[in-house]
């Protein structure tokens, strides 16, 4: 984040509000033994691990992505409590981040916008390039301030989670210029 603490913070709002939904669906496959879908949402959060600091918790999701594709029942039932631990740890402590810097004086914590243009992340949408264009819409909802744009780019970036590329550019294109630096 290069020192952005407002960045930073978005990034840790953005992982700490979509823990309980990825929490239960990773659950849910689990306990289905459905490790293609597990390695969805593993590999989700991974990347979001990785965007907002949390190293351990980025590589033992990269593990578990891995003992998925290799259908390891036994690795997995395993791994997935120390997966579980490590996301708990995670998110209380960006909790715990967020509150702080939340007490800080205004002004206090800024940022520029450096984010991606529009037309860059429908050229990764038009090729398909997932992690790309996650760590894109990451950067965009962190260095937005308007509520409305966040949401609207959450929603993309679930849909670009969910490999639904077109849909997600019919969403990017329906928001116009409001996208970046908002």
């Amino acid at each position: 984040m290069s020192g952005d603490m407002l960045q930073h913070k978005n990034l840790a709002v953005f992982f700490v509000d979509s823990y309980d939904k990825s929490r239960r669906e990773a659950a849910k496959a689990e306990a289905q033994k459905d490790w293609q879908s597990l390695k969805f949402t593993v590999h989700s959060l991974k990347s979001k691990a990785r965007a907002v600091g949390a190293v351990n918790l980025s590589d033992t999701a990269a593990k578990v992505e891995k003992q998925c594709m290799e259908e390891n029942d036994a690795y997995l039932e395993l791994t997935m409590p120390v997966l579980y631990y490590e996301w708990s740890r995670a998110q209380e402590g960006l909790k715990q981040f967020v509150a702080e810097l939340d007490e800080l004086p205004a002004g206090q914590v800024e940022t520029e916008n450096t984010g991606i243009s529009m037309d860059e992340l429908l050229i990764l949408l038009k090729h398909n390039r997932q992690p790309d264009a996650l760590a894109a819409l990451e950067r965009m909802i962190a260095l937005s301030h308007r509520t409305d744009t966040i949401e609207r780019l959450r929603e993309i970036w679930q849909k670009v989670d969910e490999i639904e590329f077109r849909e997600a550019e019919r969403l990017l294109i329906g928001m116009g210029g409001d996208a970046v630096g908002r």
